[in-house]
This record gives structure tokens, sequence and C-alpha cells, in this order.
């Protein structure tokens, strides 16, 4: 518990709220105000969005009991500003903390029928122990990265492309 406690109060520290630290952001970000770990914002006819889909609110074990309760809000925040935003962009990208599993499969169900009905392309990103990018759908890709260090990832993603929007590469870090 002490672990999951110091992780969250890092996340809080470090990027819940980062995008403030901009002197004048090109853009503008919104957050849930009961999860302030759910994000969203666009930039480049894109609409990026964050969810949180493992580990309970706040990392509480408490809140584990509720946790098919806290998996429907981030899928209510991905419907909601998907709706909202829905003249702004062209591509959404996802971000999330969890690959698709037994205790977060509601998510991932509704995520794909909201997919399916917006007929957007859309790219769920997730931190895995590898590199790939795979095709769900004619709208839907996942994609994991390697996490814990470099070399970076870099996505692209281009709407003249309608087969395969999304193409990735590792970023070269000159010295």
């Amino acid at each position: 518990m002490e672990g999951r406690q110091e992780a969250m109060l890092n996340f809080r520290s470090t990027f819940s709220n980062s995008d403030a630290s901009k002197p004048h952001p090109s853009y503008e970000v919104h957050r849930n105000l009961q999860q302030p770990e759910l994000f969203s914002f666009v930039q480049r006819k894109t609409l990026f969005l964050g969810v949180h889909i493992v580990g309970g609110n706040d990392f509480d074990d408490s809140a584990e009991e509720n946790w098919e309760d806290h998996i429907q809000n981030s899928l209510n925040w991905v419907q909601n500003e998907t709706t909202h935003q829905h003249q702004n962009y062209e591509i959404v990208v996802i971000f999330g903390n969890s690959r698709q599993k037994d205790e977060n499969r509601s998510f991932f169900t509704g995520l794909r029928e909201l997919i399916e009905e917006l007929e957007v392309p859309t790219l769920y990103v997730f931190d895995g122990a590898q590199s790939s990018l795979q095709q769900r759908n004619d709208f839907y890709w996942t994609m994991e990265i390697r996490g814990g260090g470099f070399p970076f990832t870099i996505v692209s993603a281009d709407t003249d492309r309608i087969r395969r929007p999304f193409r990735w590469t590792f970023a070269t870090v000159l010295s």
C-alpha cells in the first residue's frame, strides 16, 4: 500500500498539472474533477485522452470494491470528450496504463463499440514489455511501448493514409 500511495503522490507532483507549468500552452487541457488523472486536449486535429484503468482511484485499496465504477468513469470520460470535441479532431490517441485484462475487459469492450460508432482512427497506447503496433479493426490500433527509458518512441499519424494512419519509429538521441 505504501508504494502505491507514493506512486500517486509522485504522479500528482510530477505529471498531474504539468500542462499548467507551460507559460502559454497552445492547447487547453480538460481534466475530470473527480479523477484528475483523466485528461484531454486537442492539438493538430488530434484528440489526446488520458485514462486510468488499473490500481484503483488514488491507489487506495478501499476503492477496489468500486472498481467497475472506476473503469466505467474512464469509459464515460472518453465518450464525453469524443462527443464534446467532435468538430475539432480527425484522429484520437488514448494513453492508458494497462493492456486489456479480465479486470478491465468492460472498458475495452465499450471502447471498441465507441470506436466503431465514431469511425475515426483511434490509437490506444500503453506501457509494456515490448514495442509493437497492432491493428484491431478498421479504426482501432493498439500500441505497446517498451517502457523504462531510451530510445524514445515517435508515433506519427496521417489521416490521408486511411488504411494505416499510424507509424512509429525509435528516436535517435544525438550527443
